[in-house]
């Protein structure tokens, strides 16, 4: 499972690089939108590490019993949504500034 990880986020980074290119025709904006959408992936696997898998923050998000690892599908489903998101609110601003 995790061999075929490299593939498929080069993938996804491929395909959504062709279409804000097709719809912007700048590569600056693109890269930027990639660089930013995988700062804030980051900041949230680091945020879920900090939570779950250490505990912190304990008394925050409710009591739950600390085991020192996160479930398997996590990290792949917070990445879809966290990156659906962002391209999604990134589509948004940029439709806004060809707007104008």
């Amino acid at each position: 499972m995790w061999s075929a990880l490299p593939y498929a986020a080069l993938i996804v980074a491929v395909l959504t690089f062709v279409l804000l290119f097709l719809f912007t025709g700048s590569v600056v904006m693109l890269v930027k939108a990639i660089l930013l959408n995988l700062l804030s992936l980051t900041a949230t696997y680091g945020a879920m590490v900090f939570v779950f898998q250490d505990g912190h923050l304990q008394w925050l998000v409710g009591d739950f019993t600390v085991t020192g690892r996160i479930d398997v599908t996590m990290p792949v489903l917070m990445f879809c949504i966290i990156f659906g998101l962002s391209m999604e609110y990134e589509v948004f601003l940029l439709s806004r500034i060809k707007e104008e």
